[in-house]
Parts: C-alpha cells; sequence; structure tokens
C-alpha cells in the first residue's frame, strides 16, 4: 500500500510546474529565476552557489531511467535576497516540505545552545575580561556528511538543467546535505561535535548548585564554575581561577578547524 501511495504522489508530483523562487524577505530581490537572471549581480551569485555544490560535490547528475523505482523527485528552488552590506546572495534549496519520513530522511533533531549558557559563557568572560568572538561557516550546511545510503533526488535547478541523449532532463542525485532537508542541521552537528569534544570540555555542575529550589550562588558552586572557565588558544588550553586573575586579558580564540 505504501508503495501505491508513494507511485501515486509521484504521478501527480511530476504534473506540477517547476520554475518558482523564493524570496527571504528581501525588499527589491528577485522573485523568479527569470528576474535573477536579468538584474545585475545575480548572475554571479548563481554561478558561485553553483561552484560551492560542485566544489563540495553535494550532488552527482545521473539519468532519469537511474532513479529508482518509487523515489519522489524533488525540486531544488532559488532562493534571492540581497545582504545587509548590499550583496547579492543566490541559495539552492531543496523543497524539504515535499520529502518523505523514512524515505528521504530519518533523523533530524539537532541541539542548539541554551540562551542560559550564552549568558553564562557571557558572564564569565565579562568576570575573567575575555574577549568574545564568533565565527561563522561559509554555507555552513554544505559541510555536513549524509549516512550510508542516504541519499535525495532532485530535479536540477533551473538555468542550469542538462539534457540525456533523448532530451529528456538530467537529475540531481544528492550525496551531502543541502539546505532545506529536514537532516542537514544534524548532519553538520555531527560532523562538528568530534572536533569540540577535542578542543572544549563541559563542566559539571557542583551538587549546591543542583539542589532543587536554590537560586543563590555558594562559594562551592562559583569554585566549580570557576574551574570550568578555560581561555581557549591556537596552541594550548589554560585554567584560570578566580582567586588569581590573569594579568592581562586574555582572548578566547578558538583554534583553526582541521
Amino acid at each position: 500500500y505504501r508503495r501505491r501511495l508513494v507511485l501515486s504522489a509521484q504521478r501527480d508530483y511530476d504534473s506540477v510546474p517547476v520554475g518558482y523562487a523564493l524570496r527571504a524577505d528581501s525588499p527589491g530581490a528577485p522573485a523568479n529565476y527569470r528576474e535573477a537572471a536579468a538584474t545585475p549581480d545575480f548572475p554571479d551569485a548563481m554561478l558561485t552557489e553553483i561552484e560551492n555544490h560542485r566544489h563540495n560535490e553535494s550532488w552527482t547528475v545521473i539519468d532519469r531511467a537511474e532513479v529508482p523505482p518509487g523515489r519522489r523527485l524533488h525540486n531544488l528552488t532559488w532562493v534571492f535576497k540581497h545582504k545587509r552590506c548590499g550583496k547579492a546572495k543566490a541559495r539552492l534549496c531543496v523543497q524539504g516540505c515535499t520529502m518523505l519520513p523514512q524515505i528521504d530522511y530519518d533523523q533530524v533533531f539537532a541541539a542548539t545552545a541554551r540562551s542560559s549558557s550564552n549568558r553564562t559563557i557571557c558572564a564569565l568572560a565579562a568576570v575573567f575580561g575575555c574577549e568574545l568572538r564568533a565565527f561563522d561557516w561559509t554555507a555552513a550546511y554544505l559541510q555536513g556528511d549524509f549516512e550510508e545510503g542516504e541519499v535525495i533526488y532532485c530535479r536540477m535547478p533551473e538555468g542550469f538543467v542538462e539534457l540525456d541523449k533523448t532530451g529528456t532532463p538530467r537529475v540531481c542525485r544528492i550525496e551531502k546535505p543541502v539546505y532545506g532537508a529536514p537532516q542537514s542541521g544534524r548532519r553538520l552537528q555531527r560532523k562538528i561535535f568530534a572536533w569540540l569534544s577535542q578542543h572544549l570540555r563541559r563542566g559539571h555542575p557542583s551538587p549546591a548548585s543542583r539542589s532543587a529550589g536554590s537560586r543563590t550562588r555558594t562559594d562551592a558552586s562559583w569554585s566549580a564554575t570557576t574551574r570550568t572557565v578555560r581561555c581557549l588558544s591556537s596552541d594550548s588550553m589554560s585554567t584560570t581561577s578566580s582567586a588569581h586573575p590573569p594579568p592581562s586579558s586574555p582572548r578566547m580564540v578558538l583554534p583553526s578547524m582541521p
């Protein structure tokens, strides 16, 4: 029954016209591929996005006949926006709303930092005179890895469609996470956790801080907390204590990614 349902959904979905794009809450940005192709800077932005995927080997182009029976073809949709600096940005996203659980994806949960953790880090940095620095990855979701056997089949993005010998549009077999896929955040998290665990150590709260209804900062809990504060540098990790503040303001700098 599930197979018949998938095949029926595939026939209905194949009749849907493609060629739409999304505008990421950016006034003046193109609403579709035609507008983007005729707007200055956006053609180069699209080429940059395609090059990012080619360099990352996000997909393999295959013939339509190579798609396994019962697998749905999803759209790769363009998303256009102007960044705050005025730079044109083009992003390729798979339409995750059409993906089927247990077929196109499985696990999707990805943890995020609690606001209380961020406040604690800022407070400790203020106490010890440390500088806080944030960093960002270019095309972050493209840096993850799918698990073995995990694959998504998509139509080629508008403007970059290839045809086979019979004139049929070819298909992208997505082999790495892309934006829009429900599991992309988790795949990125699973990849960077190994690196983070090598350079960051998680502190454990003292029994006093775990007591029910306790809202005061005891000496024991504060001592346990200060022992977990570490100023990271590219060469070593040093532990500081509230009893012996550092002579100068150290910088909390994460080591380079391997």
